[in-house]
């Protein structure tokens, strides 16, 4: 960690990213069974760049809110993969929000 740019602080911490599936082990049965559906549908390399790497998915009153750091990504997940998204959370309305 010698190149970074600004001093490093006591108040500074570096965390890895976890993945998506790690993070969300606690939520909504709904969202976990979906997610291992999703993981089906989607080839392996889709789902770690485009599910792994989401900011949050939960379910908000019945709609699975998935948040993506990236625009291109939710351009993306909207264009090519809502209706595999759609099929593994059956009963859930889809909302793909970007942070950036």
């Amino acid at each position: 960690m010698t190149n970074l740019i600004i001093p490093i602080s006591a108040s500074l911490s570096i965390t890895p990213c976890v993945a998506l599936s790690e993070r969300i082990r606690n939520h909504d049965e709904a969202v976990i069974t979906g997610l291992a559906s999703l993981k089906q549908a989607m080839s392996s390399a889709d789902f770690a760049e485009y599910i792994e790497s989401l900011v949050d998915m939960r379910n908000h009153d019945g709609t699975l809110w998935l948040i993506t750091s990236q625009a291109i990504h939710k351009t993306l997940l909207e264009r090519n993969f809502l209706p595999q998204l759609r099929a593994a959370f059956t009963g859930l309305r889809i909302r793909i929000i970007s942070q950036g």
